[in-house]
Protein backbone atom coordinates (compact mmCIF):
# COMPACT_ATOMS: atom_id res chain seq x y z
CA UNK A 1 0.00 0.00 0.00
CA UNK A 2 1.57 3.34 -1.11
CA UNK A 3 1.90 6.62 1.22
CA UNK A 4 -1.24 8.04 -0.12
CA UNK A 5 -3.58 5.40 0.67
CA UNK A 6 -2.18 4.50 4.11
CA UNK A 7 -2.29 8.15 5.21
CA UNK A 8 -6.13 8.39 4.06
CA UNK A 9 -7.17 5.60 5.55
CA UNK A 10 -5.45 6.74 8.91
CA UNK A 11 -6.97 10.10 9.03
CA UNK A 12 -10.35 8.56 8.22
CA UNK A 13 -10.09 6.08 10.86
CA UNK A 14 -9.11 8.92 13.40
CA UNK A 15 -12.18 11.03 12.51
CA UNK A 16 -14.09 8.21 12.71
CA UNK A 17 -13.13 6.96 16.36
CA UNK A 18 -13.60 10.58 17.60
CA UNK A 19 -16.95 10.92 16.66
CA UNK A 20 -17.90 7.83 18.10
CA UNK A 21 -16.11 9.15 21.40
CA UNK A 22 -17.36 12.06 21.67
CA UNK A 23 -21.29 10.35 21.36
CA UNK A 24 -20.46 8.04 23.88
CA UNK A 25 -19.34 10.51 26.05
CA UNK A 26 -21.82 13.18 25.95
CA UNK A 27 -24.65 11.31 24.54
CA UNK A 28 -27.26 14.06 27.05
CA UNK A 29 -25.97 17.11 24.89
CA UNK A 30 -26.66 17.56 21.42
CA UNK A 31 -25.03 20.60 20.70
CA UNK A 32 -22.28 19.75 21.73
CA UNK A 33 -21.99 17.00 20.20
CA UNK A 34 -23.05 18.80 17.06
CA UNK A 35 -20.65 21.24 17.87
CA UNK A 36 -17.44 18.71 18.14
CA UNK A 37 -18.85 16.70 14.79
CA UNK A 38 -18.65 19.89 12.54
CA UNK A 39 -15.72 20.79 14.14
CA UNK A 40 -13.98 17.10 13.38
CA UNK A 41 -15.60 17.21 9.61
CA UNK A 42 -13.98 21.18 9.29
CA UNK A 43 -10.34 19.07 10.61
CA UNK A 44 -11.11 16.64 8.07
CA UNK A 45 -11.31 18.58 4.99
CA UNK A 46 -8.52 20.74 6.35
CA UNK A 47 -6.48 17.92 6.26
CA UNK A 48 -7.65 16.67 3.12
CA UNK A 49 -6.45 20.19 1.74
CA UNK A 50 -2.93 19.71 3.63
CA UNK A 51 -3.11 16.49 2.08
CA UNK A 52 -3.64 17.75 -1.51
CA UNK A 53 -0.98 20.01 -0.83
CA UNK A 54 1.52 18.03 -0.05
CA UNK A 55 0.63 14.81 -2.40
CA UNK A 56 0.92 16.88 -5.51
CA UNK A 57 4.58 18.17 -5.82
CA UNK A 58 5.22 14.37 -4.29
CA UNK A 59 3.50 13.68 -6.95
CA UNK A 60 5.01 15.56 -9.76
CA UNK A 61 8.46 14.41 -8.59
CA UNK A 62 7.51 11.14 -8.52
CA UNK A 63 6.46 11.04 -12.65
CA UNK A 64 9.56 12.99 -13.14
CA UNK A 65 11.73 10.08 -11.57
CA UNK A 66 9.65 7.44 -13.20
CA UNK A 67 10.35 9.28 -16.29
CA UNK A 68 13.73 9.68 -15.48
CA UNK A 69 14.38 6.39 -15.48
CA UNK A 70 12.95 6.00 -18.38
CA UNK A 71 15.41 8.05 -19.97
CA UNK A 72 12.73 11.08 -21.29
CA UNK A 73 14.25 13.95 -20.37
CA UNK A 74 11.85 16.03 -22.18
CA UNK A 75 9.64 16.89 -18.67
CA UNK A 76 8.77 19.61 -16.62
CA UNK A 77 7.36 20.04 -13.21
CA UNK A 78 4.86 23.12 -12.72
CA UNK A 79 5.56 25.14 -9.68
CA UNK A 80 3.30 24.43 -6.54
CA UNK A 81 3.10 28.17 -4.56
CA UNK A 82 5.20 25.92 -1.84
CA UNK A 83 8.92 28.15 -1.39
CA UNK A 84 10.30 24.46 -0.26
CA UNK A 85 8.71 22.19 -2.86
CA UNK A 86 9.25 25.14 -5.77
CA UNK A 87 12.84 25.22 -4.83
CA UNK A 88 12.96 21.28 -5.31
CA UNK A 89 10.99 22.16 -8.73
CA UNK A 90 13.41 24.52 -10.16
CA UNK A 91 16.61 22.01 -9.43
CA UNK A 92 15.12 18.94 -11.23
CA UNK A 93 13.93 21.54 -14.10
CA UNK A 94 17.36 22.53 -14.04
CA UNK A 95 19.22 19.17 -13.53
CA UNK A 96 16.36 18.38 -17.13
CA UNK A 97 16.94 21.29 -19.06
CA UNK A 98 21.38 19.96 -18.39
CA UNK A 99 20.74 16.08 -19.44
CA UNK A 100 18.96 17.75 -22.45
CA UNK A 101 21.38 19.89 -23.43
CA UNK A 102 24.52 17.28 -22.68
CA UNK A 103 22.56 14.65 -24.53
CA UNK A 104 21.88 16.78 -27.51
CA UNK A 105 25.39 17.57 -27.85
CA UNK A 106 26.80 14.08 -27.22
CA UNK A 107 24.44 12.94 -30.22
CA UNK A 108 25.75 15.89 -32.25
CA UNK A 109 29.61 14.47 -31.77
CA UNK A 110 28.68 11.31 -32.04
CA UNK A 111 26.96 12.12 -35.29
CA UNK A 112 30.00 14.29 -36.56
CA UNK A 113 32.29 11.20 -35.08
CA UNK A 114 30.46 8.71 -37.36
CA UNK A 115 30.06 10.97 -40.58
CA UNK A 116 33.95 11.34 -39.98
CA UNK A 117 35.05 8.23 -39.74
CA UNK A 118 32.52 6.73 -42.88
CA UNK A 119 34.35 9.43 -44.69
CA UNK A 120 38.00 8.83 -44.12
CA UNK A 121 40.37 7.65 -46.33
CA UNK A 122 42.04 5.64 -43.65
CA UNK A 123 40.94 1.62 -42.65
CA UNK A 124 39.33 2.03 -39.17
CA UNK A 125 38.53 -1.05 -37.90
CA UNK A 126 36.90 -1.12 -34.46
CA UNK A 127 36.80 -4.54 -32.01
CA UNK A 128 35.47 -5.58 -29.13
CA UNK A 129 35.96 -6.92 -25.90
CA UNK A 130 36.62 -10.60 -27.33
CA UNK A 131 38.34 -8.95 -30.55
CA UNK A 132 35.20 -9.70 -32.73
CA UNK A 133 34.63 -6.49 -35.28
CA UNK A 134 31.86 -3.84 -34.20
CA UNK A 135 32.49 -1.91 -36.77
CA UNK A 136 34.45 -1.07 -40.14
CA UNK A 137 34.30 2.20 -42.38
CA UNK A 138 33.63 2.00 -45.95
CA UNK A 139 37.72 2.47 -46.19
CA UNK A 140 38.36 -0.31 -44.31
CA UNK A 141 36.21 -3.17 -46.26
CA UNK A 142 37.97 -1.68 -49.49
CA UNK A 143 41.59 -2.54 -48.48
CA UNK A 144 40.64 -5.64 -46.63
CA UNK A 145 39.03 -7.04 -50.11
CA UNK A 146 35.07 -7.74 -48.14
CA UNK A 147 32.04 -6.64 -48.17
CA UNK A 148 30.17 -4.80 -45.11
CA UNK A 149 27.61 -7.81 -45.03
CA UNK A 150 30.51 -10.39 -44.11
CA UNK A 151 32.54 -8.36 -42.02
CA UNK A 152 30.97 -7.51 -38.29
CA UNK A 153 30.35 -10.03 -35.54
CA UNK A 154 33.63 -11.62 -37.28
CA UNK A 155 37.12 -11.90 -36.05
CA UNK A 156 39.96 -10.93 -38.11
CA UNK A 157 41.30 -14.43 -38.87
CA UNK A 158 38.14 -15.82 -39.30
CA UNK A 159 37.75 -13.44 -42.91
CA UNK A 160 41.19 -15.13 -44.74
CA UNK A 161 43.71 -13.05 -46.87
CA UNK A 162 46.95 -11.71 -46.00
CA UNK A 163 46.43 -8.83 -44.72
CA UNK A 164 43.04 -9.61 -41.86
CA UNK A 165 45.85 -12.32 -40.66
CA UNK A 166 48.54 -10.00 -40.41
CA UNK A 167 46.28 -7.66 -38.38
CA UNK A 168 44.93 -10.76 -36.39
CA UNK A 169 48.15 -10.70 -34.88
CA UNK A 170 48.80 -7.56 -33.84
CA UNK A 171 47.92 -7.45 -30.01
CA UNK A 172 49.32 -5.08 -27.84
CA UNK A 173 49.26 -1.22 -28.86
CA UNK A 174 52.22 -0.04 -31.82
CA UNK A 175 52.18 1.74 -34.23
CA UNK A 176 53.88 -0.12 -37.25
CA UNK A 177 54.72 -0.60 -41.12
CA UNK A 178 53.22 -3.77 -42.64
CA UNK A 179 54.53 -5.37 -45.49
CA UNK A 180 52.89 -7.56 -47.61
CA UNK A 181 53.40 -9.76 -50.78
CA UNK A 182 56.90 -8.17 -51.64
CA UNK A 183 54.88 -5.28 -52.58
CA UNK A 184 51.85 -3.68 -50.46
CA UNK A 185 52.63 -1.38 -47.61
CA UNK A 186 50.47 -0.43 -44.86
CA UNK A 187 50.72 1.87 -41.68
CA UNK A 188 48.95 0.22 -39.00
CA UNK A 189 48.27 1.48 -35.74
CA UNK A 190 46.33 -0.13 -33.19
CA UNK A 191 44.95 1.98 -29.78
CA UNK A 192 42.24 1.90 -27.61
CA UNK A 193 39.41 3.74 -25.76
CA UNK A 194 37.10 2.60 -22.86
CA UNK A 195 33.10 2.45 -22.99
CA UNK A 196 31.57 2.12 -20.14
CA UNK A 197 34.59 0.67 -18.21
CA UNK A 198 36.00 -1.72 -20.61
CA UNK A 199 38.80 -1.23 -23.52
CA UNK A 200 38.04 -1.49 -26.91
CA UNK A 201 40.99 -1.74 -29.61
CA UNK A 202 40.43 0.00 -32.81
CA UNK A 203 42.85 -0.31 -35.74
CA UNK A 204 43.82 2.49 -38.51
CA UNK A 205 45.19 0.76 -41.69
CA UNK A 206 46.70 3.19 -43.90
CA UNK A 207 47.74 1.81 -47.66
CA UNK A 208 50.89 3.33 -48.79
CA UNK A 209 51.43 1.23 -52.21
CA UNK A 210 49.99 3.58 -54.28
CA UNK A 211 52.11 6.20 -52.65
CA UNK A 212 55.33 4.74 -52.08
CA UNK A 213 54.96 3.25 -55.80
CA UNK A 214 54.44 7.18 -57.22
CA UNK A 215 56.95 8.64 -54.96
CA UNK A 216 59.60 5.74 -56.42
CA UNK A 217 58.33 6.68 -59.89
CA UNK A 218 58.91 10.08 -59.89
CA UNK A 219 62.54 9.41 -58.54
CA UNK A 220 63.40 6.60 -60.76
CA UNK A 221 61.97 8.49 -63.55
CA UNK A 222 64.02 11.40 -62.81
CA UNK A 223 67.36 9.30 -62.13
CA UNK A 224 66.67 7.59 -65.48
CA UNK A 225 66.26 10.20 -67.93
CA UNK A 226 68.80 12.29 -67.02
CA UNK A 227 71.10 9.30 -67.47
CA UNK A 228 69.31 8.21 -70.46
CA UNK A 229 70.40 12.05 -71.87
CA UNK A 230 74.01 12.13 -70.72
CA UNK A 231 74.56 8.85 -71.76
CA UNK A 232 72.84 8.84 -75.49
CA UNK A 233 74.42 12.15 -76.04
CA UNK A 234 78.20 10.74 -74.88
CA UNK A 235 77.34 7.21 -76.44
CA UNK A 236 76.43 8.93 -79.71
CA UNK A 237 79.45 11.04 -80.27
CA UNK A 238 81.83 8.77 -79.25
CA UNK A 239 80.30 5.93 -81.91
CA UNK A 240 80.46 8.91 -84.34
CA UNK A 241 83.93 8.64 -83.90
CA UNK A 242 85.20 5.26 -83.39
CA UNK A 243 83.09 4.27 -86.76
CA UNK A 244 85.49 6.79 -88.53
CA UNK A 245 88.36 6.00 -86.90
CA UNK A 246 87.38 2.24 -87.91
CA UNK A 247 86.68 3.22 -91.96
CA UNK A 248 89.97 5.19 -91.50
CA UNK A 249 91.95 2.10 -90.42
CA UNK A 250 90.31 -0.45 -92.96
CA UNK A 251 90.78 2.25 -95.85
CA UNK A 252 94.70 2.11 -95.09
CA UNK A 253 97.21 -0.35 -96.78
CA UNK A 254 99.30 -1.02 -92.87
CA UNK A 255 96.61 -1.19 -91.30
CA UNK A 256 96.77 -2.81 -87.46
CA UNK A 257 94.47 -6.11 -86.77
CA UNK A 258 94.83 -4.83 -83.32
CA UNK A 259 93.70 -1.54 -83.58
CA UNK A 260 90.86 -2.55 -85.62
CA UNK A 261 90.13 -5.15 -83.00
CA UNK A 262 89.61 -2.84 -80.31
CA UNK A 263 88.07 -0.55 -82.14
CA UNK A 264 85.13 -3.10 -82.31
CA UNK A 265 85.24 -3.97 -78.82
CA UNK A 266 84.84 -0.05 -78.03
CA UNK A 267 81.79 0.36 -80.90
CA UNK A 268 80.35 -3.13 -79.41
CA UNK A 269 80.37 -1.99 -75.66
CA UNK A 270 78.61 1.35 -76.46
CA UNK A 271 75.71 -0.21 -78.12
CA UNK A 272 75.43 -2.29 -75.28
CA UNK A 273 75.43 0.57 -72.68
CA UNK A 274 72.83 2.25 -75.45
CA UNK A 275 70.80 -0.91 -74.63
CA UNK A 276 71.22 -0.92 -71.28
CA UNK A 277 69.80 2.60 -70.82
CA UNK A 278 67.31 1.75 -73.31
CA UNK A 279 66.27 -0.95 -71.08
CA UNK A 280 65.63 1.45 -68.28
CA UNK A 281 64.08 4.47 -70.61
CA UNK A 282 61.48 1.96 -71.67
CA UNK A 283 59.98 1.46 -68.10
CA UNK A 284 59.65 5.65 -68.22
CA UNK A 285 58.21 5.98 -71.63
CA UNK A 286 55.67 3.19 -71.02
CA UNK A 287 52.41 3.86 -73.20
CA UNK A 288 48.88 4.08 -72.01
CA UNK A 289 47.20 0.75 -72.78
CA UNK A 290 45.15 -0.05 -76.04
CA UNK A 291 42.61 -2.16 -74.44
CA UNK A 292 41.41 -4.66 -76.56
CA UNK A 293 39.49 -8.08 -76.21
CA UNK A 294 41.28 -11.12 -76.10
CA UNK A 295 41.66 -15.02 -75.25
CA UNK A 296 43.74 -15.77 -72.34
CA UNK A 297 44.73 -19.33 -73.46
CA UNK A 298 46.57 -18.20 -76.35
CA UNK A 299 48.60 -15.54 -74.93
CA UNK A 300 50.16 -17.99 -72.51
CA UNK A 301 50.70 -20.42 -75.40
CA UNK A 302 52.78 -17.43 -77.27
CA UNK A 303 54.76 -17.08 -73.63
CA UNK A 304 55.48 -20.52 -73.15
CA UNK A 305 56.77 -20.92 -76.77
CA UNK A 306 59.11 -17.87 -76.37
CA UNK A 307 60.36 -19.11 -72.78
CA UNK A 308 60.61 -23.14 -73.83
CA UNK A 309 64.59 -22.62 -75.02
CA UNK A 310 65.15 -21.17 -71.85
CA UNK A 311 63.56 -23.65 -69.99
CA UNK A 312 64.90 -26.23 -72.08
CA UNK A 313 68.37 -25.14 -71.19
CA UNK A 314 67.80 -25.51 -67.77
CA UNK A 315 65.96 -28.65 -67.52
CA UNK A 316 63.02 -27.08 -66.44
CA UNK A 317 58.90 -28.23 -67.18
CA UNK A 318 57.09 -25.68 -68.17
CA UNK A 319 53.42 -27.15 -67.24
CA UNK A 320 49.78 -25.20 -68.35
CA UNK A 321 46.99 -25.58 -66.22
CA UNK A 322 43.56 -24.62 -66.53
CA UNK A 323 40.32 -25.64 -64.74
CA UNK A 324 37.85 -24.50 -67.36
CA UNK A 325 37.37 -25.95 -71.27
CA UNK A 326 36.88 -22.30 -72.96
CA UNK A 327 37.99 -19.64 -73.84
CA UNK A 328 39.25 -16.99 -70.82
CA UNK A 329 38.41 -13.22 -71.97
CA UNK A 330 41.00 -10.65 -70.77
CA UNK A 331 40.46 -6.93 -71.22
CA UNK A 332 43.75 -5.34 -71.97
CA UNK A 333 46.95 -4.46 -74.08
CA UNK A 334 47.65 -7.59 -75.68
CA UNK A 335 51.36 -6.67 -76.37
CA UNK A 336 52.21 -5.02 -72.45
CA UNK A 337 50.70 -7.94 -70.84
CA UNK A 338 52.27 -10.36 -73.14
CA UNK A 339 56.16 -8.91 -72.08
CA UNK A 340 54.69 -8.77 -68.26
CA UNK A 341 54.07 -12.18 -68.48
CA UNK A 342 57.17 -13.23 -70.38
CA UNK A 343 59.39 -11.50 -67.73
CA UNK A 344 57.23 -13.15 -65.38
CA UNK A 345 58.05 -17.06 -66.54
CA UNK A 346 61.60 -16.14 -67.18
CA UNK A 347 61.90 -15.02 -64.19
CA UNK A 348 60.34 -17.93 -62.64
CA UNK A 349 62.64 -20.31 -64.82
CA UNK A 350 65.64 -18.64 -63.52
CA UNK A 351 65.10 -18.62 -60.15
CA UNK A 352 64.12 -22.44 -60.15
CA UNK A 353 66.23 -25.65 -59.04
CA UNK A 354 67.89 -27.36 -62.22
CA UNK A 355 65.58 -29.73 -63.50
CA UNK A 356 62.75 -27.88 -61.70
CA UNK A 357 59.02 -27.04 -62.50
CA UNK A 358 57.49 -23.58 -63.51
CA UNK A 359 53.73 -23.89 -63.31
CA UNK A 360 51.28 -21.74 -64.86
CA UNK A 361 47.47 -22.03 -63.64
CA UNK A 362 43.99 -19.96 -64.25
CA UNK A 363 41.87 -20.22 -61.60
CA UNK A 364 38.31 -19.61 -63.20
CA UNK A 365 36.69 -19.07 -60.10
CA UNK A 366 38.75 -16.24 -58.85
CA UNK A 367 39.63 -15.33 -62.41
CA UNK A 368 43.09 -15.59 -60.96
CA UNK A 369 46.67 -16.79 -62.59
CA UNK A 370 49.48 -17.79 -60.76
CA UNK A 371 52.69 -18.73 -61.60
CA UNK A 372 54.64 -20.65 -59.65
CA UNK A 373 58.16 -22.16 -59.06
CA UNK A 374 60.32 -24.20 -56.63
CA UNK A 375 63.66 -22.69 -55.94
CA UNK A 376 65.75 -21.09 -53.27
CA UNK A 377 63.83 -19.93 -49.92
CA UNK A 378 64.20 -16.16 -49.91
CA UNK A 379 65.26 -14.04 -47.24
CA UNK A 380 62.88 -11.14 -45.49
CA UNK A 381 65.29 -8.71 -46.70
CA UNK A 382 65.03 -9.76 -50.79
CA UNK A 383 61.58 -10.39 -50.23
CA UNK A 384 60.88 -6.54 -49.14
CA UNK A 385 63.54 -5.20 -51.79
CA UNK A 386 62.28 -7.44 -54.70
CA UNK A 387 59.50 -4.83 -56.09
CA UNK A 388 62.52 -2.00 -55.59
CA UNK A 389 64.12 -0.02 -58.48
CA UNK A 390 67.31 -1.32 -59.84
CA UNK A 391 67.30 -4.39 -57.13
CA UNK A 392 68.52 -7.78 -58.48
CA UNK A 393 69.32 -11.05 -57.21
CA UNK A 394 71.23 -11.35 -60.27
CA UNK A 395 75.10 -11.11 -60.29
CA UNK A 396 74.16 -8.98 -63.60
CA UNK A 397 71.00 -7.98 -63.35
CA UNK A 398 69.63 -4.68 -64.16
CA UNK A 399 66.59 -4.60 -61.51
CA UNK A 400 63.94 -3.66 -64.15
CA UNK A 401 62.09 -7.30 -64.97
CA UNK A 402 59.39 -6.90 -61.71
CA UNK A 403 59.56 -2.88 -61.83
CA UNK A 404 58.83 -3.44 -65.64
CA UNK A 405 55.47 -6.15 -64.58
CA UNK A 406 54.48 -4.03 -61.73
CA UNK A 407 54.38 -0.85 -63.89
CA UNK A 408 52.38 -2.58 -66.36
CA UNK A 409 49.72 -4.37 -64.05
CA UNK A 410 49.06 -1.44 -62.41
CA UNK A 411 48.53 0.33 -65.35
CA UNK A 412 45.64 -1.96 -66.17
CA UNK A 413 44.46 -1.90 -62.63
CA UNK A 414 45.35 -5.72 -61.57
CA UNK A 415 45.43 -6.65 -58.06
CA UNK A 416 49.00 -9.15 -57.77
CA UNK A 417 51.24 -10.77 -55.32
CA UNK A 418 53.87 -12.33 -54.49
CA UNK A 419 54.67 -14.60 -52.07
CA UNK A 420 57.92 -16.93 -51.29
CA UNK A 421 57.51 -19.64 -48.30
CA UNK A 422 59.17 -23.19 -47.85
CA UNK A 423 60.96 -22.78 -51.64
CA UNK A 424 58.02 -21.99 -53.75
CA UNK A 425 57.09 -18.87 -54.98
CA UNK A 426 53.91 -17.70 -56.47
CA UNK A 427 53.13 -14.67 -58.63
CA UNK A 428 49.44 -13.98 -58.59
CA UNK A 429 47.39 -11.70 -61.05
CA UNK A 430 43.64 -11.19 -60.76
CA UNK A 431 42.21 -10.40 -64.11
Amino acid sequence: MNLRASLLIWVVILHIGLLVLVYLMMPNNPVVIFSLEALLIVSLFSIILIYRRIMKPLKQISEGLLRLKEQDFTVRLEETGDRLTDQMVKVFNGMMQHIRTERAHIRSQHHFLDLLIDASPLGIVILGFDEDITRANPAAIRILGLSGDDIEGKQLKELGGDLCLALSAIREERDMILRLNGYQRYHIRRAGFYDRGFNHPFLIIEELTQEMVRTERESYTRVIRMMSHEVNNTVGAINSILQSMLLFLESEDNKSEAYLQALKVAIKRNEGLDQFMSNFAHVVKLPQPSVVKFDLIQLLQSVILLNKARATEKKVLLKLSFDCNEPVWVLGDYSMLEQALINMVKNAIEASFQCGEVRIEWLNSERCLVVSNNGLELSEEVKERLFSPFFSTKPNGQGIGLILIREILSQHQFKFSFTSNYGRSEFKVWL
